[in-house]
């Protein structure tokens, strides 16, 4: 009877101590949960937060994620473009994704511009930063492609372009004018 008794007070123990622990384990996984829900939702907001245009492709470059800024420069969302391949997209040639991935061996980024016809029909002028997505351990999982909406820029430029060119036409027929006026001085002197 003792024994048993003896028994019987050893197992209630040992579930008392087992109910314990588990019931801290629940709470610290619990916590846990909460802790990566919160940073999971900041780096969402942070991301969707960044102004210029995010895309992850896989390694053989089909689109995985987009932000906010890359679905309002591109004006395509998402669920539209998952499962495309970049390259498509961009309207670049076949060995597009080879030519990234032989720069991004050589370099720890690669860039370069392009142009796109948005959704509503409208070209944009994109200037593009590439780098190779690396899992914890360091391999490649794909690439990340960060991009800025650079058609304003390219506006303006061509503006100053325009301005230059007028100014040195303005310059060339004051010249001429000059050259002119000159023998035209004499001559009505000489009349």
């Amino acid at each position: 009877l003792f024994s048993h008794f003896l028994g019987f007070f050893t197992v209630a123990q040992l579930a008392s101590y087992l109910a314990v622990k588990l019931k801290a384990a629940g709470e610290e996984l619990e916590e846990n949960r909460e802790v990566l829900a919160h940073v999971q939702a900041l780096n969402k907001n942070i991301i969707d937060s960044i102004t210029s245009g995010i895309v992850t492709t896989d390694l053989s470059g089909v689109i995985t994620f987009m932000n906010r800024g890359a679905e309002e420069i591109t004006g395509l969302r998402l669920s539209v473009l998952e499962g495309a391949v970049l390259g498509d997209l961009l309207g670049r040639e076949k060995g597009f994704l080879d030519t990234v991935r032989s720069n991004l061996e050589r370099e720890r980024r690669f860039r370069f511009d392009t142009s796109i016809v948005r959704g509503d029909g409208a070209t944009r002028h994109l200037g593009f930063t590439s780098t190779v997505l690396k899992e914890q351990r360091g391999e490649p999982l794909g690439y990340i492609f960060s991009f800025q909406d650079l058609t304003e820029i390219r506006a303006l430029e061509e503006e100053v372009r325009l301005k230059d060119r007028m100014a040195a036409l303005g310059q060339m027929a004051a010249g001429i004018a000059h050259e002119i006026r000159n023998p035209l001085a004499s001559m009505s002197g000489s009349v």
